[in-house]
């Protein structure tokens, strides 16, 4: 089935642009931390990232789609509110096809209840690989971000809380 973690990086590096495979760079640790806290049995490379939606349910995709480089800096606040929109309809196109695609394949017991045909195809787990990128799809930049999982939901978020 679809992928049903996904991770959210601001942009995709130099390096993506030249290899064509997510955290290439060699001095990248993501790869680790996915195998560190048991997301993969092993750890991976960097040219395994287009085996991680089938066998491991983990995606990527980027908030400024298009725009290499890793200074955060880079981008003012502005630029990446426009992103936001972008994003949240490829989370929100991602979620349909994998409900069609568990729909399709009756990887499920469709219809148990109306929350649960609701869920069908969300991802369970989205992470973003920093802070700014979390707190830039609040209205009105927050403040404070701090790490694991967030209780609160941006503005036009295209899933429900849990």
């Amino acid at each position: 089935p679809e992928e049903s973690r996904r991770h959210i990086s601001l942009r995709v590096s130099l390096t993506f642009l030249t290899s064509g495979h997510y955290y290439a760079n060699p001095s990248n640790r993501m790869w680790s931390l996915l195998y560190n806290s048991g997301m993969t049995p092993r750890l991976l490379a960097a040219s395994e990232d287009v085996t991680c939606p089938v066998e491991f349910g983990i995606g990527f995709t980027d908030l400024g789609l298009n725009n290499p480089g890793t200074d955060s800096s880079a981008f003012k606040s502005p630029q990446l509110k426009i992103w936001k929109q972008g994003l949240f309809l490829r989370l929100k196109d991602h979620s349909e096809r994998a409900r069609n695609t568990i729909q399709s394949e009756n990887q499920c017991e469709c219809g148990q209840s109306d929350e649960w045909d609701r869920k069908l195809g969300q991802p369970y787990v989205i992470a973003f690989s920093g802070k700014r990128q979390w707190s830039e799809l609040f209205e009105g930049k927050k403040r404070t971000v701090s790490y694991g999982i967030q209780s609160d939901r941006p503005k036009c978020w295209p899933f429900q809380k849990p």
